[in-house]
Formats: structure tokens, C-alpha cells, sequence
């Protein structure tokens, strides 16, 4: 960004990602397998991006695991853009992946095995018997705590209806758990 524009993005000439190709091909890989229309486009949206990342092309896969194939590439092509918590809502895995503690930077050195890593590609640091301290200052582990966090299936799929929208349209009620 160009100094003179920081600050005033709305009035730069600054090229801001709305929508990238990679998403529009794993979001149609998506709802191709989910349709239970796995055909080879589905194969070739998939490895197209790969291919870019120099990573192999992912060959004949069941549904299942077509499926948990493109979770994990949309988790690594559209890191830090703002969509893995739509991501985790939409596919309902919120409670596995939300819950628990937020792990930050090593404290002293990388751990002495990998985490386990879940069909989602969610990493496991416990699972594998690397030690996760609840106390951020714990000089005896070396994952770095920064908080826990709590996701309540039963409230936090949706989204509170704004007082202003309910007041507009008294029919309207509010969502579960946000009364």
C-alpha cells in the first residue's frame, strides 16, 4: 500500500481480493461432491490449484475423502483471507476445532514429535503427548497457551438477529441462545 492511500483505502487505486479463482474452484469442487457429483471436474478444479503449489495431483478418492481433501486445501490456499470460520460453521466441525486452547508461538524449542493431524487438518499437539499448559507462564511445556476458548453448538451456529432488524419487524424472534 502506498503511503498516501493508508488510511483512505476507499479512495485508492489498490487492487483488494474480493473473490479469488483458487476459492471459485474449490468452492465448485465443493458443491460437486456434496451434490454426490464427484465427476473428474471436480478432480481437475482440485489439482489445478495444486498444480500451481507444485503439490501432486490428488487421484481417484471416495466422497469422502474427495471431500476432506478439499477441506484441507481451502484451510491452506485461503489461509489469513477471512474464510475458515465460515468454513468450520459450514461443515459443522465448530465444536471440535473451536474448542479448547488458542496455541501461540513455542516457548523455548519446536516439540520433539509433530501433532497428530485430523482428516481436517486440524492439528492435535495433546493427542501426540506434547505437553499444552493451561498457565501461559508453564516453563515446562512448549506450546505457548494464549487462551481457551469455548464454541456452544447449541448457540454459536448462529448469529444474534440485531435488536434494530427485530425492532423493524416484530415477527421476527430471536435466534437460540441469544434472548
Amino acid at each position: 500500500m502506498n503511503d498516501e492511500n493508508y488510511g483512505d483505502v476507499n479512495n485508492c487505486d489498490n487492487n483488494i481480493i474480493v473473490i479469488r479463482y483458487a476459492e471459485v474452484l474449490l468452492t465448485y469442487a465443493e458443491a460437486k461432491v456434496k451434490a454426490g457429483q464427484a465427476d473428474p471436474s471436480v478432480y481437475a478444479a482440485l489439482n489445478k490449484i495444486r498444480a500451481r503449489a507444485g503439490m501432486p495431483d490428488i487421484a481417484d478418492a471416495g466422497a469422502d475423502e474427495l471431500f476432506y481433501a478439499i477441506a484441507r486445501e481451502r484451510r491452506h490456499e485461503l489461509s489469513g483471507e477471512g474464510q475458515r470460520l465460515s468454513d468450520i460453521r459450514r461443515w459443522r466441525i465448530a465444536e471440535k476445532v473451536m474448542n479448547g486452547y488458542l496455541l501461540g508461538r513455542m516457548q523455548k524449542a519446536y516439540p520433539s514429535k509433530a501433532p497428530v493431524i485430523d482428516r481436517w487438518g486440524t492439528p492435535d499437539y495433546e493427542a501426540a503427548g506434547i505437553p499444552v499448559a493451561s498457565d501461559v507462564n508453564d516453563p515446562n511445556t512448549s506450546m505457548r497457551t494464549v487462551d481457551l476458548r469455548t464454541f456452544n453448538p447449541a448457540k454459536d451456529y448462529l448469529w444474534p438477529i440485531p435488536y434494530i432488524e427485530r425492532r423493524t419487524n416484530p415477527a421476527l424472534t430471536q435466534n437460540p441462545g441469544w434472548e
